[in-house]
């Protein structure tokens, strides 16, 4: 039986700081309130449900910085990392001379990342106070979590406190900006505003970091597709999508009527990336 991470606040720390156990391990950091994102911990089942087709390849940022370190191995983090189905893939199927830690606002994501990982330390803590020395990563990702950090400027800065000279930042993820035709925009128009609100243009991510010391790399990516429409309402039931989660109930409700009363088999459907890669220069 998969236990908890056991959380307690002694009295000799402020308030706003916790402290989590994961893997017998303490780890503390103030943990800030996120409105960006949904209750995960809620959630948390569903999420991974909804994600276990989906295929997740090695990191080729970190293959192409493996031979760089072969003294040590590579020190790498990632950012967000829910429920760990991106860090399994990487001890799975990428280079085995690679340290991988993992760092979640959301027990219960943690709780489930645990249960499918072996030799990755998983951290429960806030990405705007991250509990880790300066310069202690070559490596650092946040994939598809960035829209979700309140404090993004704070973030950023913390990011590049982790990260050594000449280490490495990616933020990689769905985009407003290369998806405008995606099927959560159209049958739940809402969820427009929420992402407009929540995500950074790529160009300014591109000159916040540029502005922070970084050498900075930006590659967007959009398709255009049939789905079959039958998936799409399968997919939407599940509402483990952040977009659905943060609608209320009458225009989750409306969406969900219309898509469910969609006459065509299939319909278009576009899917976008956004994916930066930066490297601190000093």
């Amino acid at each position: 039986m998969t236990m908890m991470p056991t959380v307690t606040a002694p009295r000799s720390l402020p308030l706003a700081v916790r402290i989590a156990r994961v893997d017998g391990v303490f780890y503390h950091a103030p943990m800030s309130k996120r409105t960006t994102a949904p209750d995960y911990s809620r959630i948390a089942p569903m999420y991974d449900r909804a994600r276990e087709w989906t295929a997740i390849r090695s990191d080729e940022v970190v293959a192409e910085l493996v031979p760089a370190r072969s003294d040590r191995k590579l020190r790498a983090l990632e950012v967000g990392c829910g429920t760990g189905n991106y860090l399994k893939a990487q001890v799975e199927n990428g280079p085995s001379s690679v340290s991988w830690t993992g760092i979640d606002s959301s027990r219960n994501m943690l709780v489930r990342a645990q249960a499918k990982l072996r030799n990755v330390r998983l951290v429960f803590g806030a990405v705007e106070a991250l509990p880790f020395d300066d310069g202690a990563f070559d490596y650092v990702i946040c994939r598809a979590s960035f829209h979700h950090f309140s404090d993004k400027e704070l973030a950023l800065r913390e990011l590049r406190r982790v990260i050594r000279g000449d280490g490495w930042l990616r933020i990689w993820g769905g985009h407003p900006e290369a998806r405008r035709r995606w099927w959560v925009y159209r049958y739940f128009p809402e969820t427009v505003a929420i992402d407009e609100s929540r995500f950074w243009g790529a160009d300014r991510l591109f000159e916040t970091l540029q502005a922070a010391g970084f050498e900075v790399q930006v590659r967007t990516e959009s398709n255009l597709r049939m789905v079959a429409t039958k998936s799409l309402q399968e997919r939407a039931r599940l509402r483990d999508l952040s977009q659905l989660a943060l609608i209320d109930e009458e225009a989750y409700a409306t969406g969900l009527s219309s898509l469910s009363s969609e006459p065509a088999d299939r319909v278009v459907d576009e899917s976008g990336i956004v994916d930066l890669r930066a490297r601190r220069l000093d």
